[in-house]
């Protein structure tokens, strides 16, 4: 059997760069959409081949339209005549605080299209395909205690978006256990921007004399690489936080 093929949204810059070497490591081929970065995005492909001597294939594209969708995913069906794995890592954040009803209809449009509309589009194109193979791993990214639908003060668009795109997610699990698909979301903390994209061991080095390190990408991508492993088929419709044993969205300060 070919290797297991893994797509990962919004990978060039953020916390989908150490998922793409993860799961490089784990042996998987990588297709890598990115939208504007493509500087960022060629540099992550040559990283890869230079560490790992990989070929790692990219994909512009814009998740929230429908057709960039299709595209995509038809021409990584060509490329590679299969794919295994959906990393739903793209998705916007608004980082002014805004009440609800302050949010233009622009602002709310936005969130709610390349959140939980792209969430829509992509399981749509890749989970038939999924279903012929009768295997398959869909893992989306949401945010500290979303499984307990929470509001969350000035986050209201996005809260409202992701909390559906963990409704989907639950529901994928159930409709999909037959075809040996498996439907999770990892939830990550408050990771600093300039942690995103860093190891473990980096995180380490920036607190040494603190018994509790800063959360780095890697946290992230090493539980992203979990979930698509071959042995954790039984792992299916769950919301897995990741946030060191904070309360993230309480934070009102």
């Amino acid at each position: 059997m070919s290797k297991r093929v893994a797509f990962i949204t919004g990978s060039a810059t953020g916390l989908g760069v150490q998922m793409a070497h993860k799961l490089t490591q784990a042996g998987y081929q990588l297709a890598l959409n990115y939208r504007h970065s493509q500087t960022a995005a060629l540099q992550l492909q040559q990283d890869l081949a230079q560490r790992y001597q990989v070929n790692a294939r990219l994909y512009q594209g814009d998740v929230s339209q429908q057709a960039d969708v299709v595209r995509m995913i038809e021409q990584i069906k060509l490329d590679f005549g299969h794919l295994d794995i959906l990393i739903l890592n793209a998705g916007p954040f608004i980082h002014d605080k805004l009440k609800l009803v302050d949010h233009t209809p622009t602002q709310w449009h936005d969130m709610m299209s390349a959140n939980l509309d792209s969430f829509f589009y992509l399981v749509k194109a890749t989970v038939p395909m999924m279903e012929k193979q009768n295997w398959g791993r869909i893992i989306a990214l949401g945010f500290d205690q979303i499984d307990q639908v929470s509001g969350w003060q000035y986050r209201g668009a996005y809260a409202a978006a992701k909390t559906g795109v963990a409704a989907a997610i639950r529901t994928l699990a159930l409709e999909e256990k037959d075809y040996q698909i498996t439907a999770n979301m990892v939830c990550p903390g408050d990771i600093k921007a300039d942690l995103k994209e860093a190891d473990i061991e980096q995180a380490r080095k920036l607190a040494p004399n603190q018994t509790k390190r800063k959360a780095a990408g890697e946290d992230v991508a090493r539980v992203i690489a979990f979930l698509c492993a071959e042995d954790s088929d039984y792992l299916t419709g769950n919301i897995i936080n990741l946030a060191g044993g904070e309360n993230i969205i309480h934070r009102h300060d």
